[in-house]
């Protein structure tokens, strides 16, 4: 006669939410649901016709918030980091694609602030998700350091080609002369970066050291050989320390989520031994 097939386990919290991250995830997620509700009223009412473009990103912003209010209250345990992180990237990428497909305006209420303001949101409800994830196993944070180690030079690499694109480290303007005063005026017009006058001096010109360094100025003959042998192992070694980077991020990630499923192994049925009947 087979046997009896096993109970099942209690249920039990497989992945407990320390009180504090409810109550801020809670209380973010009440606090921008109203205040989508603000914006809902503002693009319904506010603008004389209707602006339907805000008014279907604040509906998205409310519904995100609700469900941000109920895994703060407990719900959705199976997976509350994930449920988290959702509700984050609802909340930031809903924000921005408003401010893009309004023009930055909603019945004369500038949309920038509340743009950057749910971003910041958003970051703070994503490195919550982060915790709860990272703190389940301490050798989680053990990864997490390594992957910052061998992703901060690819990080340094991205963020100057970032801000040169920008309009960062462009070449100075020419003096004045009196013979050619107007085309240095249109020079100058053209050549000063993007953010003259309000960057940081500093990052102007580590960003222009950067891009006239010999790596990435062209040259002629032999030098130009030597260049593209330098920039192709520049490149191999950025590639390199990125890919340990990611491995150690995500492996410290998976590690909380095995630490998060303790008795898996246990539940899983028994296999047969060798030998053994088939009854």
């Amino acid at each position: 006669m087979p046997d009896a097939p096993p109970s099942p386990a209690p249920a039990t919290d497989q992945y407990p939410v320390p009180g504090w991250a409810r109550a801020l995830v809670g209380g973010l997620s009440l606090a921008t649901a109203l205040w989508g509700l603000v914006g809902v009223v503002a693009a319904a009412f506010l603008a004389g016709t209707p602006v339907w473009t805000a008014l279907g990103f604040e509906v998205v912003v409310v519904v995100a918030g609700v469900l941000g209010v109920l895994l703060g209250l407990g719900r959705f345990r199976e997976a509350p980091a994930l449920g988290v992180l959702c509700v984050a990237g609802v909340f930031g990428v809903a924000s921005i694609l408003e401010y893009t497909g309004s023009s930055g305006d909603l019945a004369g209420i500038p949309l920038r602030p509340w743009m950057l303001a749910r971003i910041a949101i958003a970051a703070i409800l994503a490195g919550v998700a982060a915790l709860l994830v990272l703190q389940r196993d301490r050798r989680s944070w053990g990864m997490l350091v390594k992957a910052g180690v061998l992703g901060a030079v690819p990080g340094v690499a991205a963020l100057v080609f970032a801000l040169a694109a920008i309009g960062y480290g462009r070449p100075l303007p020419t003096p004045a002369s009196p013979t050619t005063q107007a085309p240095t005026t249109q020079a100058t017009a053209t050549s000063a970066p993007v953010q003259a006058g309000r960057s940081p001096a500093i990052v102007d010109n580590a960003v222009r050291a950067v891009m006239n360094s010999p790596l990435l100025r062209p040259a002629k003959g032999l030098g130009e050989a030597l260049r593209i042998v330098g920039l192709t192992l520049l490149g191999i070694v950025l590639i390199g320390l990125t890919s340990a980077s990611a491995h150690f991020a995500i492996h410290a990630f998976l590690l909380g989520h095995r630490a998060g499923t303790p008795g898996k192994a246990a539940a899983l049925p028994a296999a047969a031994s060798a030998g053994s009947p088939a009854s």
